[in-house]
């Protein structure tokens, strides 16, 4: 197996809409949507990584109570511009990613001022998120609307990690 990178973000969520962050050139996946995150940097945790990578992102670090919405490792996909093909196994040395995302509600929309790493935002519903999706974003979006068998079965197929919280359960 290859490495493993620990990288952490928010959904921030006003009502059934969330804020999402289109990546520049500056970084991977240029021109996908996604959430502000990033890499752990060393000694810290994934809540403390996930606000630092608010603060650097968006400029600010709203105030609220984050909460674990999903915890999922996965391999690193290359974007479909990249001309790989993405049905082919991954090479045993391709590096994994483990991603912890944390939600955030918050009252009001607010409005971000972005870093190099980001060329746009925009609140939208979380069933109608702006396209291309970055896939670990989707997946995060998609537990949203998961029931207990589908969480389930993400965590069958590796997808999700266990545990995952839905509601008031947690399921291994």
């Amino acid at each position: 197996m290859g490495e493993i990178i620990r990288a952490a973000g928010i959904i921030f969520v006003s009502g059934d809409k969330a804020l999402f962050l289109q990546r520049s050139a500056a970084g991977d996946r240029a021109g996908e949507w996604a959430f502000p995150g990033g890499k752990l940097e060393d000694g810290e945790s994934a809540e403390e990584a996930a606000r630092r990578e608010c603060r650097e992102e968006i400029g600010q670090m709203p105030k609220g109570t984050m909460a674990v919405h999903a915890r999922r490792i996965s391999t690193v996909i290359p974007p479909a511009s990249a001309g790989v093909d993405l049905l082919a196994p991954a090479p045993d040395a391709a590096p994994q990613v483990d991603f912890t995302t944390f939600v955030m509600r918050v009252k009001d929309e607010f409005e971000p001022t972005l870093n190099e790493e980001h060329t746009a935002w925009v609140w939208a519903p979380l069933s109608a998120p702006p396209q291309p999706m970055h896939p670990g974003a989707m997946a995060a979006i998609s537990k949203f609307t998961m029931n207990e068998y589908d969480i389930a079965c993400e965590i069958r197929d590796g997808a999700l990690t266990s545990p995952q919280k839905h509601m008031d359960s947690t399921w291994l």
